[in-house]
């Protein structure tokens, strides 16, 4: 059995080498059938550009070392008749311009032109209007309120919802400087009487201050409880309190005698 595989085997490569053969025998007759046996034709060579060594002049060659050749504008360069070659610039001398002439003007014509006119067109007669005269009338004033030339006296506080019955004319001072208000602390009671009376705030004038003492001292409201033989015993004590605020007026002081100041 082993021998009948390996003689089969020994056939089997024959038969591949002798395709290869084959194969091998083939193509070398078709190398030599396909084959042009006929004479070689010289080919001819087509046109190239030749380069040639131009000289500026003679025994001098072309600058071609110079690297600002084909960068730059030169003058041995292609663009050296266009750009480099600048044509001298033509001077024209004008001649020196003529003195300014005035025209003359004949004296005896001044004005003639006007008195031409002037004849030969009459003015235009123009009808006046007669105007008016506004009617005068002048602006409202506001109402100046009059400067007070007496001291008043304000009643402030609590006692200033009941009625004031003594009233007194309070006088201005003589004195060079402005007085400030005299204000007087009141206490008054039920029936009507300031029982206390003290100074507050100072005017600056000592006299002023005395005088409104005494004004508020001697002051009588409107009574609050009955006043009496029908009035109640052992009633409790009713006092208000208030200000009397009393604004000075002065005046400037001369050399006669100061009035008395009325009580």
């Amino acid at each position: 059995m082993t021998s009948v595989s390996a003689a089969s085997a020994r056939r089997g490569r024959g038969r591949i080498w002798l395709a290869i053969g084959f194969v091998l025998l083939v193509q070398v007759v078709l190398i030599f059938w396909l084959s042009d046996r006929s004479s070689a034709i010289p080919v001819t060579p087509k046109i190239a550009p030749v380069l040639h060594m131009s000289r500026t002049a003679p025994g001098e060659l072309f600058p071609l070392e110079d690297p600002t050749l084909f960068a730059l504008p030169h003058r041995q360069s292609f663009s050296g008749r266009a750009w480099m070659n600048v044509p001298e610039p033509e001077l024209h001398v004008e001649s020196p311009p003529e003195p300014p002439r005035f025209l003359t003007v004949n004296d005896e014509q001044l004005g003639a032109d006007f008195a031409r006119f002037a004849a030969t067109n009459l003015p235009p007669s123009f009808q006046t209007a007669v105007l008016t005269e506004p009617a005068m009338a002048s602006p409202p004033l506001p109402a100046v309120k009059p400067m007070l030339s007496a001291s008043t006296l304000q009643v402030d506080g609590a006692i200033a919802r009941r009625r004031l019955w003594t009233a007194s004319d309070l006088p201005s001072w003589p004195t060079a400087t402005l007085l400030t208000n005299t204000v007087v602390q009141v206490l008054v009671d039920g029936a009507g009487n300031v029982v206390s009376a003290f100074l507050s705030t100072h005017s600056g004038s000592e006299e002023a201050d005395k005088h409104a003492l005494q004004v508020a001292r001697a002051a009588r409201f409107e009574a609050t409880e009955p006043i009496g033989p029908q009035r109640p015993k052992n009633l409790p004590p009713d006092l208000t309190v208030g200000r009397f605020i009393f604004q000075w007026q002065t005046r400037p002081p001369t050399n006669a005698a100061p009035a008395a100041m009325t009580q």
